[in-house]
């Protein structure tokens, strides 16, 4: 069977095509600048998080994940940092080869998102990677 065989393709938006990581971290650096918060750990108290049995839908779900990680980093819990880490999806970026990447299978497919993502992120995501669903 054959690429071509196919007429549509979905894609998984989040950590496929949107870096998702990056957006948190660049949003974790411009909300407590002076942080001395590693990356990596940000991100390990993160996925514990995330792998909660309690979790919501995403990303509103990042309001109770930074409440959960903030005091384990030392990060202020405050209502405004928590809500403004799920705001920062509106700016988080494709990786380097998504939109192009898109651009050139969107001429011979239907491309189509599959995300766990609420609408109102994932209409950011879209504008991001230059709408091709």
């Amino acid at each position: 069977m054959s690429l071509q065989d196919f007429k549509v393709l979905t894609f998984d938006v989040v950590g496929t095509l949107i870096d998702f990581e990056r957006g948190m971290l660049d949003y974790l650096h411009r909300a407590v600048p002076d942080t001395a918060v590693d990356d990596d750990d940000f991100l390990a108290l993160y996925r514990k998080a995330r792998a909660d049995e309690v979790t919501g839908l995403f990303p509103d779900d990042l309001v109770r994940v930074w409440q959960q990680i903030a005091p384990a980093l030392g990060l202020p819990d405050t209502k405004a940092l928590a809500e403004g880490l799920r705001d920062s999806a509106a700016q988080w970026p494709a990786f380097a080869d998504s939109v192009e990447a898109l651009k050139r299978l969107s001429k011979h497919f239907k491309l189509v998102a599959m995300t766990n993502a609420q609408q109102w992120a994932l209409t950011h995501f879209e504008r991001t990677l230059g709408l091709p669903f």
